[in-house]
């Protein structure tokens, strides 16, 4: 799975149980949730997503037992590309048939039910279709072959035309919906997000807190306004005032000017992008031993040192992965 911050955002919150119900439970036909039961949702590990389509499409799959037999699988993929995907449904199929595959490995026996969900953010409304059989083109026998080809269609949250009123619910489900929805535009600095960041951090943890901002800082078109910051740092507890002031965002712009400023002395247009390009990497790279330090406590000289000689690509990942790691290990793995 790609390693960016739409799909690290995305993971980490719907694979949480909690924040998957309570989505699952607002968009489902009502008799559907109903007769789920709930307190059974389970994460089924993997993706099905096409690998060369990783850096656009997120997914995660669970599966709920249904009162009176049987099971449902939920499924929900993340489209975070910035134009619509007219074949949407197509790919949709592909992945479907995958997921059966996946259930059939236990041996013969009856399909699960699978309700796909596609969640949108992009800033253009979509106007792919939703039904399969709209791929197919027409003609005078289109309808007399149209038994003959499959039949479904995949469920559209299109997040542009949702009222924000209409994502209310869960503190974590709505802060991260609101960040997918305004973070590109810049917009979701309103005291309405940031009392769900401090809700968040009394409820779900200072995890939950970092994701977030580094999603809309990473996001965002630029760091965010010093007013809102200031007043998110005041509502924190202490541990969370040094997350938000240090993650670096002045550290990383430093970087890039002292970068600029070498590319200036060298006089020469390869020398300034080598040194915005150094000075870049500098800053991020001690946004990183700094968040380390701050999530793990005081680094022991050899993590410091492999850190500092890891290359560009590497800090990019070490980055990601501090989200949801558990130890230092798993995020240098």
């Amino acid at each position: 799975m790609a390693d960016q911050p739409h799909d690290a955002l995305f993971r980490f919150a719907f694979t949480q149980p909690a924040v998957a119900a309570a989505h699952f439970r607002a968009v489902l036909p009502g008799e559907v949730a109903d007769a789920a039961r709930w307190d059974t949702l389970e994460l089924v590990p993997g993706s099905f997503v096409d690998e060369d389509l990783t850096q656009v499409h997120s997914d995660v799959l669970h599966r709920v037992a249904l009162a009176g037999g049987g099971e449902l699988w939920l499924y929900v993929l993340f489209e975070h590309q910035s134009t619509v995907d007219t074949l949407m449904s197509w790919r949709m199929l592909r992945y479907l048939v995958r997921i059966w595959e996946r259930a059939l490995e236990g041996g013969a026996g009856p399909l699960p039910f699978v309700w796909p969900l596609v969640l949108y953010h992009g800033e253009r409304r979509w106007t792919a279709p939703v039904d399969f059989e709209a791929l197919f083109a027409e003609g005078a026998v289109r309808d007399a072959l149209l038994p003959h080809v499959p039949r479904f269609r995949y469920v559209l949250q299109d997040l542009s035309v949702v009222p924000d009123e209409a994502l209310r619910g869960v503190a974590l489900r709505e802060a991260v919906l609101l960040a997918f929805k305004h973070a590109r535009g810049g917009t979701v600095w309103v005291p309405r997000w940031l009392d769900l960041v401090v809700e968040v951090a009394a409820s779900d943890g200072l995890r939950a807190v970092e994701a977030l901002w580094r999603y809309v800082v990473s996001v965002g078109p630029g760091p965010p306004p010093p007013a809102a910051r200031d007043d998110l740092v005041r509502r924190l507890p202490p541990e969370g005032q040094r997350l938000i002031m240090g993650y670096g965002e002045q550290l990383i712009e430093q970087g890039r000017e002292e970068g600029l400023q070498a590319g200036r002395e060298e006089g020469l247009q390869a020398g300034r992008e080598e040194g915005l390009r150094e000075g870049r990497v500098q800053g991020e790279l001690r946004v990183l031993l700094k968040q380390l330090q701050l999530k793990f406590g005081a680094l022991p000289e050899a993590i410091v040192a492999r850190v500092e000689a890891g290359s560009e690509a590497e800090l990019e990942q070490w980055a990601e992965r501090i989200l949801v790691a558990e130890t230092l290990e798993a995020v240098l793995a």
